[in-house]
């Protein structure tokens, strides 16, 4: 598998159902996703792969640095969208 498609299937599979129902991910799970999968990254670079290739998600994070959490609005969601992108994972934040 190309290396983008690795990146890209590590950000969905990392991806979590809120309280209120809205999708997030966190650096720290993705960065260990990536990980697992061989293709490590420091938090700042995958930050920056979100920032650049996931362009529906905003950061929330409640403090600086490199720890961050991005959610996906609910506007965001479109039928399209969630029928293909949000099939990953149903699991709630912890």
């Amino acid at each position: 598998m190309p290396q983008s498609d690795e990146i890209h299937s590590a950000f969905h599979q990392v991806m979590r159902r809120g309280g209120k129902g809205r999708w997030t991910v966190s650096t720290r799970d993705f960065v260990a996703e990536l990980e697992r999968r061989n293709r490590p990254h420091t938090l700042r670079a995958a930050n920056q792969w979100i920032e650049i290739h996931i362009t529906l998600f905003r950061d929330i994070s409640i403090e600086s640095g490199d720890y961050r959490l991005f959610e996906l609005p609910e506007t965001a969601l479109t039928p399209g969208f969630a029928a293909t992108a949000i099939q990953v994972s149903d699991q709630p934040d912890r």
